[in-house]
């Protein structure tokens, strides 16, 4: 009785399964293309962190990492901008949520 509430063999081998077809998604990249979308993610969260520095009135830091955002910008996807868009795009929903632009805080701040 105590032994039926741990999953079974067929859980198991299904859970296998996805985790082996998650890992084999990754070896698809090259090691080239990870470091650009974590360097456009990095760009991404700089470019936050310097808004919320400017909205906060920390000139200083704010500019600062403004500029090193847009120099890694400038320096990395200066011919791959539709790659930085992307990227910064894809940080920002997976970590903020679909309906981040739509949430009521923003509507309210924004009337």
């Amino acid at each position: 009785m105590y032994f039926s509430a741990f999953p079974g063999p067929a859980l198991l081998r299904s859970f296998c399964a996805v985790l082996s077809s998650m890992l084999m998604a990754t070896e698809n990249f090259k090691v080239r293309e990870i470091l650009l979308m974590v360097t456009g993610w990095a760009v991404t969260l700089m470019v936050i962190m310097s808004c919320a520095g400017l909205y906060a009135r920390k000139y200083r830091e704010g500019a600062l990492l403004l500029v090193v955002a847009a120099a890694l910008a400038f320096v990395f996807f200066r011919r791959r901008k539709l790659v930085l868009i992307l990227s910064g795009l894809s940080w920002v929903l997976v970590n903020a949520g679909i309906t981040f632009p739509f949430h009521p805080s923003l509507l309210l701040i924004s009337a």
